[in-house]
């Protein structure tokens, strides 16, 4: 009857302090729960659903926006929905990643920055001198 007293009060300490473990790093419910809001709110989940495209494959409309507004930017991640709208992840120096949402003309229906993951900012970092 000791031994289980003993095991089960273990067992509680354990459950406990991963909890709270888990609660300090922000995520709540480990990390499991972290990739399930990333689905839910981020681009990184929703390439997950997508099929991945080249950039040939995109609207001609899309990539001259694109060149235009961006010259300097890099094509990191691209995909098309099953509805026919295009997600386009661009990098650049020194800035945030952007995220572009394209219907299949190339009407961009979404431009916003990507948010940063994991207390990292948008834009690469420079060396400290």
């Amino acid at each position: 009857m000791q031994k289980t007293l003993i095991a089960t009060a273990f067992l509680s300490l354990f459950f406990l302090t991963s909890t709270m473990a888990q609660d300090r790093k922000g995520g709540g419910g480990g990390r499991r729960a972290g990739m399930q809001q990333d689905s839910a709110r981020g681009p990184r989940g929703q390439f997950r659903d997508m099929e991945q495209v080249a950039e040939k494959d995109l609207p001609t409309a899309l990539t001259s926006h694109i060149k235009q507004t961006y010259p300097n930017a890099t094509l990191r991640r691209m995909g098309k929905t099953k509805d026919g709208k295009f997600m386009v992840v661009l990098t650049e120096t020194d800035k945030p990643r952007r995220v572009l949402v394209a219907d299949s003309k190339g009407e961009i229906l979404q431009n916003r920055e990507m948010p940063a993951r994991n207390g990292q900012g948008g834009g690469r970092r420079q060396p400290n001198k």
